[in-house]
């Protein structure tokens, strides 16, 4: 059954290109649908209805729809067609959402008993899974780096777009810990890491150069959530957890 669902991808850009390419590779169809922005004088209300009228032509014959766009404010009013519509949906990093959106979001995809995923695919490094089995005695105090040489070309804080991959980490492999302190920014060597220190006892897990096909574990994840089961809850509540403790 998984071999026969369908993806609509909603953007044109690298990874859009790279998220075709891995489907390609699972075997997977897919669709690439151009993405609408919102004209001069126009509604949001007339919006929403153009971009439901664009989409309504795949509702039966798609089974996830991926929204490969930068953070805009176009990015919320696709969520709530795309719910309505009654498709499954991964979503780019949703952080930049408030807790009252997020809220509306989740009630919508409860409503429309469909999955709204946030798209943290570092959760399916073997090696976080290893390191969370040797400290699993709430002793140990959790801290991660995640910095980028690429410049933000979106504007949206680098917490809230590298450093949220950490926040997921920790809240799906090492809550048990104690939460220390997360640090991101862009324009700087490239570093991801992994560190959870108990006095003297410090044990690390570098992954900036790790070539894990953690993309192909994500959607196929998120394809057993949508038949009923997953390894790890990646959807609308895992996101507001993670929304939440940054916002503490």
């Amino acid at each position: 059954m998984l071999n026969k669902m369908k993806y609509a991808i909603l953007g044109r850009g690298v990874w859009a290109k790279s998220i075709m390419l891995c489907l390609s590779r699972l075997g997977r169809e897919y669709v690439q649908i151009n993405t609408e922005r919102l004209q001069d004088g126009e509604l949001w209300e007339e919006y929403e209805q153009r971009i439901a009228r664009a989409l309504h032509y795949y509702v039966d014959d798609v089974s996830i729809v991926w929204l490969c766009i930068p953070p805009c404010l176009e990015v919320y009013h696709y969520i709530t067609i795309i719910l309505k519509l009654r498709f499954n949906l991964i979503v780019e990093k949703p952080l930049h959402f408030t807790q009252s959106q997020l809220e509306i979001l989740s009630a919508l995809a409860s409503q429309m008993q469909v999955r709204f995923f946030g798209n943290f695919q570092f959760n399916y490094l073997p090696r976080l899974a290893e390191l969370a089995a040797r400290c699993n005695d709430h002793s140990h105090i959790f801290s991660a780096v995640f910095h980028s040489s690429k410049k933000n070309r979106h504007g949206v804080p680098a917490n809230r777009n590298l450093g949220v991959h950490m926040y997921s980490i920790y809240v799906n492999h090492f809550n048990c810990t104690i939460f220390g302190v997360v640090e991101s920014s862009y324009e700087c060597a490239d570093c991801r890491y992994v560190s959870l220190r108990n006095g003297d006892d410090i044990l690390g897990y570098d992954f900036t150069n790790e070539r894990v096909d953690v993309l192909s574990h994500f959607i196929i994840d998120c394809e057993n959530w949508v038949l009923g089961s997953g390894r790890y809850l990646m959807d609308i509540n895992h996101v507001q957890k993670v929304l939440s403790m940054m916002s503490d």
